[in-house]
């Protein structure tokens, strides 16, 4: 989604813009916020992407970043804690 979105000419959008944009992609649902829920989505599709692309040349998974990786992300970003 992310280079689609960058060929169509988003990217040249203010920095502000473009966090925007980049946290509706991953704000599932338009909450206003972004849980475990939509981090194991976006990771989904971007393995999805990842291998119809053959992205690693190899055509093997490389893998997912568990729960308790996407948990502290999250942690590590909303200060917070409002979701």
């Amino acid at each position: 989604a992310i280079q689609i979105l960058s060929k169509r000419g988003y990217a040249n959008r203010s920095e502000e813009d473009e966090m925007q944009m980049y946290f509706r992609i991953f704000d599932g649902g338009n909450k206003g916020y972004i849980d475990l829920k939509d981090l194991k989505r976006v990771q989904k599709e971007v393995k999805e992407a990842e291998k119809e692309m053959d992205v690693n040349g190899s055509g093997m998974d490389v893998g997912a970043v568990g729960d308790a990786t996407l948990e502290a992300m999250i942690e590590q970003f909303d200060h917070d804690r409002d979701g």
